[in-house]
């Protein structure tokens, strides 16, 4: 059989490459339970419905608001951490007692719901530099969604449904610059020794309460905020980016060596009930990944599998090699995407194989049927690969 490393230009087009990033969970806690699993300090009314007492974060009182049908406590496994109840000028939240290292960025992630008031004011994710300490208090209250003026306040992330927290002092909150009062708006603002200085911010295209009650009629949305080692601020919701890459390095400075997470809400004139479950904190690290394309010509029409040649009607195999380079962190979430729609050949149905090895550079024709050909792409998921490993998407196609 003809075997060949990059056997012709047209068969290069592999969209994989470069450095994957891969993510090290260091801070979790569900907060559906009956107990917190992590140390944090309490501010306000923050506390669980579900709640039995114990752990760092008081259970609601009972017959109180909140919770899965109206009223507290919640059955253990449904309950939420609940911010605030939808009364005037409310505000609970929580910050981590164990600060984590910063270097290479990270990923927060949490679901909220806010329902059963008048719209106000909104969730914040925070964080703090490490080295000023744990915060007395929360941040203003209202428009500042308990994170505006916060002792140690690095960046702070604001699900806003009133619309103060992009304005210009932030509803009374003391915050510096922004675009104006938008409701519905996720603004990113940076840190307390700077005035909380508006950084960027994006409008998600819907409501992000919900006007109705109880927690079971509402809508729960589940968002993803990454902070990069270079800066760059995105938040997703839904599985849907809606704000990109903003710097938030150009008003905060470089990250503090050690950061502390706080996750709060408010309300000011206006309410809502604010409940958040599921959050947690994955440091991201790089792993350098290095992806090798072959083709081997397995049979030809004429010469059938003895010394078969490159000609029409030939079937090939090409595979993927994809090397995590030694000394590296692990490689997980790895998806190789080869288009061949624009190539002179004709995938083969159900050829794909994935994590297959790697024999002295050779594709060994191994591993687990899988993967999907759509829209002219090849395309397949590989398990986790080690530092020093190699891993392998192979799959056939026949020459048009």
């Amino acid at each position: 059989m003809g075997q060949g490393r990059y056997f012709f230009a047209l068969l290069l087009y592999i969209a994989f490459g470069g450095p994957a990033l891969c993510q090290t969970q260091v801070l979790t806690d569900n907060f559906t339970g009956t107990s917190a699993t992590q140390a944090w300090q309490v501010y306000g009314t923050a506390c669980l419905t579900a709640g039995s007492g114990a752990g760092s974060i008081p259970a609601c009182a009972s017959g109180s608001q909140g919770g899965l049908t109206g009223s507290v406590p919640d059955s253990a496994g449904s309950g939420m951490l609940r911010l605030t109840q939808a009364v005037t000028n409310d505000q609970g939240g929580i910050v981590s007692l164990n600060a984590f290292p910063s270097s290479a960025g990270f990923t927060a992630t949490f679901t909220g719901v806010s329902y059963g008031g008048s719209g106000a004011d909104g969730i914040s994710l925070f964080l703090l530099d490490a080295s000023k300490g744990v915060p007395a208090t929360l941040g203003a209250a209202g428009g500042g969604l308990s994170y505006a003026g916060i002792s140690g306040g690095y960046v702070g992330i604001g699900i806003d449904e009133w619309g103060n927290f992009p304005n210009p002092g932030c509803g009374g909150g003391g915050c510096s610059g922004g675009p104006g009062f938008i409701a519905n708006y996720v603004a990113v603002r940076g840190a307390s020794a700077g005035s909380n200085a508006y950084i960027g911010g994006a409008s998600p295209g819907f409501s992000l309460w919900s006007n109705t009650s109880p927690r079971n009629a509402a809508t729960q949305h589940t968002y993803a905020i990454t902070l990069t080692s270079a800066g760059m601020v995105s938040v997703a919701i839904d599985g849907t980016t809606r704000l990109s890459n903003v710097n938030a390095f150009s008003q905060t400075g470089t990250i503090p060596a050690y950061l502390r997470v706080g996750i709060a809400a408010s309300t000011g004139a206006a309410t809502n009930v604010h409940e958040i479950k599921a959050l947690s904190i994955s440091s991201l690290s790089l792993s350098t990944i290095v992806t090798v394309k072959t083709s081997t010509v397995i049979s030809d029409p004429i010469n059938g599998a003895t010394n078969p040649k490159m000609i029409p009607g030939a079937r090939v195999r090409y595979c993927i090699q994809v090397s995590n380079l030694a000394g590296s962190p692990a490689a997980t979430s790895v998806v190789v995407s080869d288009p061949i729609a624009s190539i002179p050949i004709t995938y083969v149905a159900g050829s794909i194989y994935l994590n297959g090895t790697v024999t002295n550079g050779s594709c060994n024709w191994n591993g687990t049927s899988g993967g999907t050909y759509a829209s002219g792409k090849v395309t397949g998921s590989l398990a986790t690969i080690a530092a020093g490993a190699t891993a392998t998407l192979y799959f056939d196609a026949t020459v048009n």
